[in-house]
């Protein structure tokens, strides 16, 4: 007997670092699916697990922030393709539940009976209700979200895809949980047309800015969601995409070249391996730390060793391997001989925080090592590049062939200290913000 009423949420990336589902009591005459990348044998829950990983749509977005989009506005689609057919489907991010007393026969009744069939709730915060689309994508930027070039790229896109649409307009809908009923057409014009858009990746991993504005540009208002429809029992891990910062530089170096080949060093996880989106993908590293040994790089090996062998050019590179000077200073020297003309080499951890993270060997968990070291030898030794570090995600540093001025050091860089570092950081370093870069 086919059910009315299907819950659905979803989990993409390392489950270690993704919001936890809260335990809760299902209704048996209700369907509740969690869609994810993630084994099921590592998710303790109480939603059915469905793996998409392998789904064609899930592969051809490159961040999990992406695939997860891809369940939570397209589940009409997933479902269907499934055999499975409702009369209404309701969202909730993974930290909340559906909670058992609520009638929500009749919350899918007010949507079948309605010309737009979607519940949603208005934005909590007053300033973006009535500053509309621009005031969201202002505190995005400012809460270290995303950052100001993608902010610039997603408005430009909006804007030529409908010059129309007033993007202050006050109205502004939270995409936290909402409802909608599948069989009604508008709504899944709109949901198409929503993920046609937010899978080019030409704008924010946002998608409230995406989804107001269709909101806007087909005139359509959603019915009031209450906000007591779910339950918040699980735990909501907040985290600042600025941790991500690396990932999205390099994506940004990847567009603004047309790379086509990009080469990994210390591929960890895989998170930002994964989240590169590029057509050829390399990926190095021996596996011996804890947070490598269940990856699969393309080559197992030491950098040294790859390059030893390593007869291909590369458009991008990242080094995030050992983090010692005098091995991010061969990774780096190795790099710029396999690195194309116009290429870039994009370097992690060039800009620690606190003596403690950069003493070598390891001393704690949060540890950029000193590559600074090695950033600072070669801006004064090589004139041949250009580099600078973007002053974000414990420093990214950006290298180019092209020509720098030497910086003048009084000892050895073997002899440098972190307070040595500290007062010269934007010298030494070339810092930049995030905003400038």
């Amino acid at each position: 007997m086919d059910k009315s009423i299907c819950f659905i949420t979803a989990l993409f990336g390392n489950d270690d670092k993704l919001d936890v589902p809260g335990r809760f009591k299902r209704n048996p005459e209700y369907d509740y699916f969690l869609f994810t990348d993630i084994n099921e044998e590592c998710l303790d829950v109480d939603w059915d697990v469905i793996n998409i990983k392998d789904h064609p749509e899930i592969i051809k977005v490159s961040s999990s922030v992406r695939k997860s989009r891809y369940p939570k506005f397209m589940s009409w689609k997933l479902l269907e393709s499934f055999g499975k057919k409702y009369d209404a489907i309701f969202y909730c991010d993974a930290w909340l539940t559906p909670d058992i007393n609520k009638n929500w026969e009749e919350f899918s009744d007010k949507m079948k009976n309605n010309d737009f069939g979607f519940l949603q709730a208005p934005h909590h915060i007053k300033s973006i209700r009535n500053g509309g689309i621009l005031a969201e994508m202002t505190l995005i930027r400012k809460a270290g979200k995303d950052i100001q070039h993608s902010m610039v790229k997603t408005r430009s896109y909006l804007q030529s895809y409908d010059s129309s649409v007033n993007l202050s307009e006050s109205q502004y809908y939270a995409n936290t949980i909402f409802g909608y009923d599948p069989n009604n057409e508008t709504v899944r014009k709109m949901l198409d047309e929503f993920w046609s858009m937010y899978a080019t990746e030409e704008i924010t991993h946002r998608d409230q800015p995406l989804w107001n504005f269709l909101l806007l540009k087909h005139n359509v208002k959603p019915i009031n969601m209450p906000t007591d429809l779910f339950i918040r029992n699980g735990v909501y891990k907040k985290r600042s995409y600025m941790n991500d910062i690396r990932t999205q530089i390099i994506n940004i170096l990847i567009d603004k070249i047309g790379a086509e080949h990009y080469l990994e060093i210390g591929l960890g996880d895989a998170y930002n391996f994964n989240s590169v989106s590029c057509k050829n993908k390399v990926s190095v590293d021996p596996c011996i730390s804890d947070d490598s040994r269940n990856s699969n790089p393309t080559f197992k090996m030491t950098s040294d060793e790859f390059f030893a062998q390593n007869n291909q050019n590369f458009d991008v590179i990242f080094i995030d391997g050992l983090h010692h000077a005098d091995q991010v200073e061969k990774d780096i020297n190795n790099s710029l001989r396999f690195l194309k003309k116009n290429g870039y080499i994009v370097c992690h951890d060039i800009s620690p925080t606190s003596e403690a993270m950069q003493i070598v060997p390891q001393a704690q968990k949060e540890w950029t090592g000193d590559c600074w070291r090695a950033w600072v030898k070669i801006r004064s030794t090589n004139p041949n590049v250009y580099m600078f570090v973007v002053n974000a995600d414990m420093g990214c540093g950006i290298i180019q062939k092209g020509s720098q001025s030497l910086l003048r050091l009084s000892m050895e860089c073997s002899e440098l200290t972190y307070e040595h570092l500290n007062v010269n950081r934007k010298l030494w370093l070339n810092l930049v913000s995030i905003d400038d870069f």
